[in-house]
């Protein structure tokens, strides 16, 4: 090792505590990769059947293109936050998931609508695709942490929050699973996330009052989409107006924020 950093032209130390660190980020990653790569091979192994494991790939990706919304802004600003020394993640957070917010909150009431546009076989896929979109906020809320973690250079917290996430998952997909199909695969992704971002939240405390109101959001367009007795365009239409109403008034994100992130944006592209 000590011959290696020297050819590298690198310090010893710390190449050891780069190491650390990108070993110590391991289980969150692995979390991350297990429902949309090994679960669903697993899943085709408990099911035995080719339909579900479909549903469960498709809800996935669908899920994933939603939260990399949070999660680009949060990848950006961590060698924003390590060169500068500052501590953007919590406003990287609450725009990223404002921003998705809308998205989530008409994408849960019309969920038959998108599964029946790729495929009528998929309608199977409405509950669980539902649960996983509500579990971005928690996802969303990990990451945060996680990049702040990475940027502190906190390996032990890393590793710990990374393991319990990975245990809790693999256990309960194993239970869920097997009693629940595709809906338990689903439950266990949220439950995961759930249970780990409680007990890590006060790592990064700043972040709990936008999570809880967008968190909230989600779980109301959630609702009306079961119980509402009325078309799904009706539903689609109320959960986006109580969303951007609430995220207005509560100064989670202001149309003073949305108009500075669209000049933002339009200055990077010009």
């Amino acid at each position: 090792l000590g011959k290696l950093t020297r050819v590298m032209g690198v310090d010893r130390d710390h190449f050891i505590s780069l190491l650390k660190l990108v070993y110590s980020n391991y289980p969150f990653v692995i979390a991350n990769q297990l429902l949309t790569t090994l679960s669903v091979y697993v899943f085709a192994l408990i099911v035995g059947q080719p339909l579900p494991t479909g549903i469960l790939y498709i809800s996935l990706m669908i899920t994933l293109a939603i939260s990399s919304i949070p999660g680009s802004l949060l990848n950006a600003a961590l060698p924003i936050g390590t060169r500068r020394n500052t501590d953007p993640f919590a406003e990287s957070f609450r725009i990223g998931l404002s921003l998705a917010t809308p998205i989530i909150v008409v994408a849960i009431p019309l969920v038959a609508t998108i599964l029946r546009l790729i495929s009528p076989d998929l309608l199977e896929g409405v509950q669980p695709l539902r649960i996983l979109l509500l579990s971005i906020a928690p996802l969303s809320a990990l990451t945060t942490i996680i990049t702040k973690l990475n940027k502190q250079q906190e390996t032990r917290k890393l590793a710990l929050i990374g393991t319990l996430r990975l245990a809790l998952l693999i256990i309960l997909l194993y239970f869920l699973t097997r009693n629940m199909g595709v809906t338990g695969a689903a439950l266990a992704f949220l439950l995961s996330n759930t249970l780990t971002v409680v007990l890590a939240i006060k790592i990064e405390a700043s972040i709990i009052k936008p999570l809880t109101i967008l968190w909230a959001l989600h779980i109301v367009s959630a609702v009306l989409a079961t119980y509402m007795p009325v078309s799904n365009i009706v539903t689609t239409l109320l959960a986006l107006t109580i969303s951007l109403a609430v995220v207005h008034t509560t100064k989670t994100y202001t149309l003073t924020d949305l108009k500075n992130t669209v000049n933002t944006i339009l200055r990077n592209k010009l």
